[in-house]
Parts: C-alpha cells; structure tokens; sequence
C-alpha cells in the first residue's frame, strides 16, 4: 500500500503544470527514530529481463514486468545491467545475443520510470539500485558494443540529469566529516527514513577493474554519485554489500547487517528447486538482509514458489536492525 499523500501547494509541478504529491511530515512518528537499515524490502534481479524464445540457460527462464510495475507493486531495489553501444549510448539488458530482451532499453529512459514513481510517491522508502557494468567477453559477439571504461562520469550524469542530485543519497552524505565510511556508519549509521524518504541509492556492483577504477583518487568515494559493492567492512568505500548465500550464513550475514552496512541478497534461481528456493528465501529473511532479489516476482507456470515479505505493506522492520516497537506502517 503506498503511502497516503498531500498535494503541493506550490513550486512542485510535473511538466504539464499538474502539483506533485509530497509526503506529509505526520505519517511516520518513528521517521526520525529510524534508519533506512530499519526496512526489509523485495527487489528484483536482473530488473529488466524478458525470458528469450530459445533459453541458452535455464536460470533465464523468467520475465519481469516493466519497472514502473514493479515499483507500484512494492519492489524497492532494482538491479539493471548496463552496455554501451556505439552511437546509441548506455544500454539495459542481461546479455547481448543470448539474452537480450529488455523492458527497459535505454538508461535514461529506465532511470526516468524510476524517477517519475519517485516524484508520484514521494514518501517511499528508500529505492537500492544496483549497477552492473557488463562488458566482458559476451560482448565481443556484437562489435557496436564499446567498453565501458572512462564512462563513469556518463552513467553519474545521466542519472544526476534524471533524478537530481537532491534526489540521491550519495557517499558524501553518508561519510559526513569521517576519513571512510565504515567509521560513519560506526558512529553515525545511515540516514533517517525521514530523510531518505523519496529517494534512491545507486551502487556499482561489479567488484573487480570497474571498482577499482571509479574508486581511483576517490577511496572513500568522495565526490562520487554511486556506492560501491564491499568486499570487507574495512574497505575504505564499504557501505552497501550484495551477499547472496544465505543458507548457512545466516549468523554471518546478520553480522554485517548488526555493523550497519546495507545489504542485497538474491534469495533464488529459476534453474532452483521450489524447496531449495523457499529454504533460501526463508534464510534470506532471518539474516537481516534489507533489500531481497527475487526471480519470481510473477507466478512461473508450473511452479508453486513465489517470495512476499511477511507482514510487508510493501516493506516490513528489519528483524535484525529495527528498533523495538517499529512496524510495517512504519516503513511504507
């Protein structure tokens, strides 16, 4: 259920001179009492993606509907997979050739669904976007694909150009006056809800040469628009983990999350059992992880697996991170 909403009085217009809904300061008294680690929240992996007519895998055989869909539904992290083709610019699908059907197909057309949900609905929790920057070997098999190295300044305008700045939680924000943000976080954890209502996170989450070069004379992301995927809470940048086994690292994981970072778990495949699924998803859950991937938004034929956050309206208190007396209203 999204949250009830006030229209603006002024200086807050869509482009057809229509007020936009703000989000009244009374609905949520624990606003200031909660951190944006407090939610526990479904996502979606693979955001965009369209099942091919010929799977190559089976894992491919699952369709998300159009993201604007997904948002009202209540998904509140998105992962989009980023290409760059010559002459056309920043791309979003899965693989190219293989697996190549989009919902969304440009970025700057993914980034303005998100950003109009956002202008509509402007008391949702926080929205996780995660960015995988995918232009290894595959991409050889199309020679318009370009690589995406000394891009970065473009995916950071792009996204600045669609959302605004105000509208971004940054790494600046987060670190505050502190050398790295594990010490922020330490001292000061993450935002408020209050202050991180309406607006979205975007993280790298490719872990390898893409990392490393947009952490280059940034080490603590200073000045950068996105955070970046963690290996260790000692990394300098760690503020947002993506941790995916939770069967048999619930405890684990729950650490991370009691330390504070933010965390993105996907909790199934469809090459995966039902019961496998469910197991993990149920696992997922316990560990605290705050913003759950799923395949199975919509029903797959012939199978009875299909995540919800328990008591989710469309997010739930975080079992792990949420203050005592906090309930799903709370959150969104």
């Amino acid at each position: 259920m999204l949250i009830p909403l006030l229209l603006a009085c002024s200086g807050s217009t869509d482009d057809s001179g229509a007020a936009l809904p703000v989000c009244a300061p009374g609905d949520h008294p624990l606003d200031d009492t909660l951190s944006i680690t407090a939610l526990q929240a479904l996502g979606t992996h693979n955001s965009t993606h369209i099942a091919p007519e010929s799977l190559v895998d089976a894992s491919h055989g699952y369709t998300h509907p159009p993201l604007t869909q997904q948002l009202e539904r209540g998904v509140r992290m998105l992962e989009l997979d980023l290409h760059y083709r010559d002459g056309v610019g920043l791309q979003v699908f899965h693989l190219p050739v293989l697996d190549e059907e989009t919902t969304c197909r440009q970025f700057s057309d993914c980034l303005e669904e998100i950003a109009a949900f956002s202008r509509q609905n402007p008391c949702h929790a926080p929205l996780m976007i995660w960015l995988e920057l995918k232009d290894e070997d595959l991409d050889a098999l199309d020679e318009t694909l370009l690589l995406l190295d000394d891009r970065y300044g473009e995916i950071e305008a792009e996204i600045a150009a669609a959302l605004g700045r105000d509208r971004l939680i940054t790494p600046d924000e987060v670190r505050g006056h502190h050398d790295t943000l594990p010490e922020a976080i330490a001292e000061a954890g993450w935002p408020s809800l209050r202050s991180g209502r309406g607006r979205v996170i975007f993280s790298l989450l490719e872990g390898g040469a893409h990392r490393d070069a947009y952490l280059d004379g940034a080490p603590a992301l200073q000045d950068r628009l996105l955070f970046a995927r963690a290996d260790t809470a000692e990394d300098a940048f760690a503020a947002t983990f993506k941790l995916d086994q939770a069967l048999g690292n619930v405890e684990a994981i729950a650490a991370v999350a009691s330390a504070g970072f933010l965390i993105t778990s996907n909790t199934d495949s469809v090459d995966a059992s039902d019961e496998d699924n469910t197991e993990r998803f149920a696992a997922t859950l316990a560990a605290g992880s705050h913003y759950i991937a799923t395949d199975f938004l919509d029903p797959i034929e012939g199978r009875d697996y299909q995540p919800q956050i328990p008591d989710g309206d469309p997010a739930r208190c975080n079992p792990i991170t949420a203050t005592t007396g906090c309930s799903s209203a709370d959150i969104e």
